[in-house]
């Protein structure tokens, strides 16, 4: 899945949980998991590969192919923020850092990814296996199905946050 979809999807748990942000944001952390389970389609990263020597492990050439990565990586954090305000604002709905800190969470588990792989922290290993772990390996290739799946995705969380608000 995408930073935006990540995103959305925690902005949106932390408001359904808005008064228990216990419950919310590690239901928010945990939403990038249930997410990268679901047949999707991702963005290449053209300066990323696999470490040979570490299954769980990813390299990151430093070249023009990472800053262009970085390029397409900010595009989609930069719309992973702007996105769940713009949702937040048509539904009438407050912003609050609890939504703030819940967008973060739905994103930070593929930043951990870019730190192991630099870092090679054993706490980290164990969270990147699992992701590895749960990240389905069936991909949707074509650009157009693939950002039209996310687009429904996000409209679905959309609908069901907004039914579980009205209760």
């Amino acid at each position: 899945m995408t930073l935006t979809t990540h995103s959305v999807a925690g902005a949106l748990i932390s408001q359904v949980f808005i008064s228990t942000p216990y419950v919310g944001l590690p239901l928010a952390f945990v939403s990038h998991f249930a997410l990268d389970a679901i047949p999707h389609w991702d963005y290449k990263l053209h300066s990323l590969s696999k470490d040979e020597n570490n299954p769980k492990a990813l390299i990151f050439a430093k070249d023009k192919r990472f800053i262009r990565d970085l390029f397409f990586i900010g595009l989609d954090f930069s719309l992973g923020l702007v996105l769940p305000v713009i949702i937040f604002y048509i539904l009438g709905w407050s912003f609050s850092i609890w939504i703030l800190i819940g967008m973060g969470l739905g994103m930070v588990p593929d930043f951990f990814q870019f730190v192991y792989s630099h870092f090679r922290n054993p706490i980290l290993g164990v969270l990147q296996s699992f992701h590895v772990w749960i990240h389905t390996n069936m991909r949707l290739k074509n650009h157009l199905v693939g950002i039209s799946s996310q687009f429904v995705i996000i409209c679905l969380m959309v609908v069901f946050a907004y039914f579980l608000k009205l209760n």
